[in-house]
């Protein structure tokens, strides 16, 4: 049986003891990438832009989860994100979600397997989409 290679995820928080936690409970289960801003995850996106999913916090100095996502997207392509947040949803999030640009949101603190299902989930959602676009006829 060939062994899949584990998803390659950026995750972006601004509290460097999240940004721990992180890559110790999902280093078994992800290659992960860490940074501790929007602007930091651009500059890792420029080098590593092999990327699978994007895990990112949304409340951050500078530019917030959304805006870096939103960033992201158009500097390197569309790729599928989680947006994690301590607090209510809101305008900006619920936008970015029904324009495609977050695939899914979840509340902290967060749980491990239902963040592991949710990289998994979006995408393979994304990874099925693509694939569709690319068998349409006439094309």
């Amino acid at each position: 049986m060939i062994e899949t290679p584990p998803l390659k995820v950026l995750y972006v928080d601004d509290e460097p003891i999240n940004t721990t936690l992180f890559k110790i409970n999902f280093k078994k289960h992800f290659n992960v990438i860490l940074s501790l801003s929007g602007e930091e995850a651009l500059e890792k996106l420029e080098a590593e832009q092999d990327v699978d999913v994007v895990v990112s916090d949304f409340r951050m100095p500078g530019l917030n989860g959304v805006e870096f996502i939103r960033k992201a997207n158009e500097k390197y392509g569309k790729r599928p994100s989680v947006i994690l947040t301590g607090f209510d949803t809101n305008d900006d999030i619920e936008a970015a979600m029904q324009d495609g640009i977050v695939n899914a949101l979840l509340n902290k603190p967060m749980n491990k397997d239902k963040l592991i299902a949710t990289v998994h989930r979006c995408y393979q959602s994304y990874s099925s989409t693509k694939r569709a676009i690319k068998k349409k006829p006439g094309q």
